[in-house]
């Protein structure tokens, strides 16, 4: 399973600054309330820094927030001190106080559970800790997107300060097409105005998923695949060009 640690997960919410996790929470929001879930509890696993979790609450939700990364969640409790946050693999999932009324895992985040049989649990645990008509909603990356569109190699840069700190994140990206993964290689360097620095590498493996595929995975987990959605927007279908998907799904 993948985490975040050292400059990676320090800087975490300055690499995803312009995400507009405002507009995702509510799109979600909206696709749970239309499947008949009323706010309720809500589970967001892999949580990540807790920025989805702090507009669920803010929506009215009564949130948990979950991740294998305890760097990211110690940011978490700070960007969202109203939810509680615990330290949990989404394969192994343990969470007091279940069933929930609706889970989210955004972000591709199911993709790091890696093999079918990581995917696997990771469905059959989020089917356990659903209540009876609740509605799971999954973000994961298209393959037929991936494969035709990804970038192997990508630079970006970050203002850290007024004084001229800045963060440099190089992406590598290879794809194993036989085993539908998507494997990243990051190199993150602090560049200080005093003309020290600081440098972090990390390994990262994401799975990528055909529709027909997630639809078998949430089915052998006890789950039933209601709508396939274009990730945050109601424009057009899943096609081609469509890197994120939402599945929206309910128990059984």
């Amino acid at each position: 399973m993948n985490t975040y640690a050292g400059l990676h997960a320090r800087y975490y919410d300055v690499v995803y600054r312009d995400k507009p996790y405002v507009h995702e929470a509510r799109f979600v929001d909206s696709l749970i309330r239309e499947a008949g879930t009323d706010r309720g509890r809500l589970l967001d696993v892999a949580c990540g820094t807790g920025r989805h979790a702090a507009e669920f609450a803010a929506l009215g939700w009564s949130v948990t927030g979950v991740d294998l990364s305890e760097a990211l969640l110690e940011h978490a409790r700070v960007n969202a001190p109203g939810v509680r946050f615990l330290r949990q693999d989404m394969r192994w999932l343990d969470v007091p106080g279940q069933p929930f009324d609706a889970i989210t895992c955004l972000f591709d985040a199911i993709g790091y559970a890696v093999d079918e049989d990581g995917v696997l649990a990771a469905l059959t645990a989020f089917g356990r800790h659903l209540s009876r008509g609740g509605t799971l909603v999954i973000e994961f990356l298209h393959g037929a997107a991936l494969v035709r569109n990804a970038a192997p190699l990508r630079l970006r840069r970050f203002s850290l300060s007024s004084s001229g700190d800045e963060l440099l994140r190089i992406s590598q990206t290879r794809l194993d097409e036989a085993r539908s993964i998507m494997e990243v290689e990051f190199e993150l360097l602090e560049l200080r105005a005093d003309c020290t620095y600081e440098r972090w590498l990390e390994s990262q493996v994401n799975r990528y998923f055909a529709p027909t595929e997630m639809r078998a995975l949430l089915e052998r987990a006890g789950l039933t695949l209601r709508r396939l959605v274009p990730a945050y927007t109601d424009d057009g279908e899943v096609d081609e060009s469509t890197f994120h998907v939402l599945a929206l799904a309910t128990t059984q």
